[in-house]
This record gives C-alpha cells, structure tokens and sequence, in this order.
C-alpha cells in the first residue's frame, strides 16, 4: 500500500531571546505589500488545490507529492500568523486528500486474510516451528510504507491457533460461616433498645433535677459535665445536658466565650415558641477532656459517677 504523509507547519509566537526562529516570524522588514502579495499567492494555491481535488487524491501520478513540495516553498514566504493561517488551511486540505487516497487504494485490494497469510508464509518463512514467520523480514518491508516497525518480541508467534475449549468447573457448594457470638434475635434487640432508652430517660432526670437544686446561679458547663474519673460518663453527660436544653429545662449562656449552664423551664412560658433558638457543636475528645481535668482543677464529679454492670 502506498501512502504520502505530509505535516502542516503552524508558526509560534516567539518568546524571549531572537532566535533563528523568532527573526524569521513578525520580520518587520516585510511590508505590507508583500504581505498581500503573499496571502493571494496562498489563496490562489488553495484553489487550485480544491480544483484538481480528484486529480491529487490519485496519489499515483505524483501529483500531491508536488503539492506538498509547492506548500512547503510557499511556507517559506510566511512571516505574519495571518498568513500563516491561509497557508494551514492549505496544507490541511492536501493532508485530507492524501488521507482519502490512501484509503480508496486500500479498499480496492481485494485480498482475504487467509491469502494474506498464506503469501507471508511464503515469502517470509521463519527458522523453527515455534516462530513461522520471519517478523524482522516483514519490518524491512513493511518499513519503506510505515512510520513504525513492529516490534519482533510483539508479533512472535503463530498467527492461526488452534482452538481448545474451556473445561467446565464444578460447582462447589457454598460454606456457611460460623459466628462464635450467639445469635440474637429480634425481640431481644428490642427490649435491649428499650432498657438502654431507659437508662438515659434514668440520667436525664437525675441531671434535671440536680440543675435545680445546684444550678439556680449560673455555672460552668465544663465543671458540670466533666467527669474526672470517666471520659465516657464525660461524654454521656454532653448528651443529657443538650437533650435538657433542647427540651426548655435548661439554659446555655456564653460569658468571655466561656459556656454557663442555669436551670431554668421554658415549657411553662406561653411565649416558648417565638424565643429564639440556636444551635451548637460540642467538641469533646480525650485530649480536650485532660486539658479541662487539670485546668479547671475539676477533682470530683458534679454529676454523681455512674457504676456500670461490668463493675
């Protein structure tokens, strides 16, 4: 198959130092003239090149290899990007017509893949059995039409395999895993979700009702909530105290950004609905908790310590 390539060149800006490049493009010494003539010369190139369209797609009788060559020495005459842009269109158009030749000449060879094996085998045979064909044979040709040769270690090997069917796997019956942890049914899950539910309805009472005894005055949050002996009751105790204040039983205020905690009932004022009401986010993990332990000086519990089942 035979093919003609050809590049488009398209000029660059220059930057920085005067180049051989740079001096050739914006060469201030062309004038304006020569600038005109320049750009007819390119259009009329270009129509001629539309005009014999069918005589270069031919790429037999040399034609477009001459007007690859005519786009070239024209190219040398371009300065301006202007120009330089009628001259791309140009040599575009010549790149389309060597793209369709090539293909039009390759849809009329009439050849099967069987013959074309056949004839390779023939032509290029190879030294053993393992490799049939002499792929390094093949580059040699193949190079004179191909930008590329294949590489030998990729296109080793028999180019017709025979076939071998796939052996059919057994099914293996499907293991079920064993859970050393007892199964826990569903009505067990329940009534455990009900006895922790009321286990917190347990401490966010007892916190009420100590606010309302302890907590008339307002009092540091800190030194209410912070647990010395337990960072996870320090955490419990976040949780109840939002939950009170979200309900109207207690009341949060901020002094020199530091939060204060007084007991209070908003549920029996008529108003509750028009009192404004924010939001906030506690962070609270065990580093922040140590720092509050030692800074504060917080030596026992506001809240009373809790004693779990395991102790």
């Amino acid at each position: 198959r035979e093919g003609v390539s050809a590049q488009a060149k398209a000029p660059i800006m220059p930057k920085g130092g005067a180049s051989k490049k740079e001096r050739k493009l914006l060469n201030k010494s062309v004038s304006l003239k020569e600038r005109q003539e320049t750009r007819k010369v390119i259009r009329d190139f270009h129509q001629e090149v539309l005009e014999k369209r069918q005589e270069l797609e031919n790429i037999k009788n040399g034609e477009l290899l001459k007007g690859f060559e005519r786009g070239e020495e024209i190219n040398s005459q371009v300065y301006y990007p202007s120009e330089a842009n009628y001259e791309l269109q140009a040599q575009v158009t010549l790149t389309e017509m060597a793209d369709n030749g090539i293909r039009s000449r390759a849809q009329a060879v009439d050849l099967t893949m069987a013959e074309l094996v056949s004839g390779l085998l023939k032509e290029h045979p190879g030294e053993d059995e393992e490799c049939e064909l002499d792929w390094t044979s093949i580059g040699r040709v193949a190079a004179e039409y191909l930008s590329a040769v294949p590489a030998t270690s990729f296109l080793a090997g028999n180019l017709i395999k025979e076939y071998v069917p796939k052996s059919a796997r057994a099914r293996q019956q499907r293991q079920k895993r064993e859970v050393d942890e007892p199964v826990k049914n569903p009505a067990e899950v329940e009534d455990a979700d009900k006895e922790e539910k009321a286990h917190t309805d347990g401490r966010v009472i007892a916190l009420r009702k100590l606010l309302r005894k302890k907590a008339k005055e307002p009092i540091n949050m800190f030194e209410v909530v912070v647990n010395p002996e337990s960072f996870a009751q320090t955490v419990e105790n976040v949780f109840d105290l939002s939950f009170l204040i979200k309900i109207g039983k207690a009341k949060l205020i901020v002094r020199d950004s530091v939060p204060f905690v007084v007991a209070c009932d908003y549920t029996k004022d008529p108003d509750t609905d028009s009192l404004p009401k924010h939001q906030g986010i506690v962070k609270m993990d065990y580093k922040l908790y140590q720092a509050l332990v030692g800074k504060l000086n917080i030596e026992r519990s506001f809240i009373k310590t809790r004693r779990t089942s395991e102790e």
